[in-house]
């Protein structure tokens, strides 16, 4: 065999080695990246205390940080029934009230990623269960701020923003990454989307006007400032 052929078959067989171990490396990355707040059994919830320990990334507790308990109750809007702060061993305890549906807890915004947990006492079979205190692990996140200007002055009386897109922060490189998706509104001329993962995604404003804007946004770090006229 020729020399181009030795190297053209090198190439093939990495190729394959490639296909073969990577393929099922980067599912394993997806699925270690995926969202932990996986759906809690919905049910008849007698209640009970719910006990949750926020940590650093290194698993030093976090003290003074805001913890809030939300139910989500069954064919209902989830509401936030309670928020503490941790205590010096970065602990908090709730006393959930009965509930058809479930719970969960939820710290981060501002500058921390937003981590949420959900919660129930009973199993699939509507069978009760124990609860462990969970942990909340905080993560550096970031911060946009997003302003909005007429260029005859008008007032800009406030709207909706949507973004969807992907973090940055995942395994190879940040090239697996998480879907991100945000809907929330606004006041006046100005919002501030925080509580998220470095990420790049696509941002679809619009006012309470009919005015609309599609942006596209990356964020890999810190707080970010955005200012657009109209």
């Amino acid at each position: 065999m020729s020399e181009p052929g030795i190297q053209s078959s090198r190439i093939r067989l990495l190729l394959w080695v490639l296909l073969i171990v990577g393929l099922p490396l980067v599912i394993v990355l997806q699925l270690w990246t995926a969202d932990a707040n996986y759906g809690a059994p919905v049910g008849d919830q007698a209640g009970g205390t719910l006990r949750a320990r926020v940590v650093d990334q290194a698993g030093n507790p976090v003290p003074d940080v805001a913890v809030d308990l939300e139910l989500w109750p069954l064919g209902g809007k989830p509401l936030v029934h309670q928020t503490q702060r941790t205590d010096a061993l970065g602990e908090v305890a709730f006393e959930a009230p009965p509930l058809r549906g479930k719970y969960r807890l939820v710290t981060g915004g501002g500058e921390y990623q937003r981590v949420a947990r959900e919660r129930s006492f009973v199993d699939g079979k509507g069978r009760e269960v124990e609860l462990s205190t969970v942990e909340l692990e905080l993560r550096a996140g970031v911060q946009v701020q997003l302003g909005f200007k007429r260029r005859e002055g008008a007032a800009v009386a406030g709207g909706s923003v949507h973004l969807v897109g992907r973090t940055l922060d995942g395994p190879l490189f940040g090239l697996i990454g998480r879907t991100v998706e945000l809907e929330q509104e606004f006041e006046g001329d100005h919002c501030l989307l925080d509580g998220l993962p470095p990420f790049e995604g696509q941002v679809h404003i619009r006012l309470l006007d009919g005015t609309e804007l599609d942006l596209h946004l990356e964020v890999p770090q810190g707080t970010a400032s955005f200012s657009y006229q109209l």
